[in-house]
């Protein structure tokens, strides 16, 4: 949960996908980069959609 927080903070930072991305996997290299990229591709866009509905 903290992750989705974080990604949420982020995003109203102004840090882009790849940013985010990066960020995450620096933390953890063992991680598999292509399952990260896609569970923060789906967050990074419902977050981003969630803010331009309240705008």
């Amino acid at each position: 949960m903290e992750h989705l927080e974080r990604i949420q903070t982020m995003i109203d930072e102004g840090k882009t996908y790849d940013e985010i991305v990066e960020a995450f996997a620096a933390e953890d290299p063992e991680k598999n980069i292509d399952m990260l990229r896609t569970q923060i591709r789906y967050w990074y866009d419902r977050f981003s959609k969630i803010e331009n509905e309240e705008e």
